[in-house]
């Protein structure tokens, strides 16, 4: 009878050890389970994310072209003032010039 009474005790620790098993196995597969939709979710936002540097990138390249564009309109435009202003600056001597001609035939037209 002790040697049953001890097959017995052996077969219940036995299989406490296998329930004990089959639930840490079922807690890893839950928790593997958990872990994979957590990293999906994850895989997901960073998606969403990662369309919006996109877009948010595409928009930086058109305002950078806008930009450059505007910034080589304002050079076109200041070497053309630069010229318009050195026209101006020949003329203003030009003018002078004649003027200080028309004040000399005045004095000799007056004598």
């Amino acid at each position: 009878m002790p040697a049953v009474l001890a097959a017995v005790r052996s077969a219940e620790r036995a299989l406490k050890e296998l329930q004990l098993a089959w639930n840490t196995a079922e807690g890893r597969r839950g928790r593997i389970a958990d872990q994979r939709k957590s990293v999906l979710e994850q895989k997901s936002e960073l998606e969403e994310q990662k369309e919006l540097i996109r877009q948010e990138q595409w928009k930086l390249k058109k305002e950078s072209a806008a930009l450059q564009h505007a910034r080589d309109e304002a050079e076109r435009l200041a070497q053309e003032l630069g010229g318009l202003m050195d026209e101006r600056d020949q003329v203003r001597k030009q003018l002078r010039g004649v003027l200080q001609r028309v004040k000399a035939v005045s004095a000799e037209l007056r004598r």
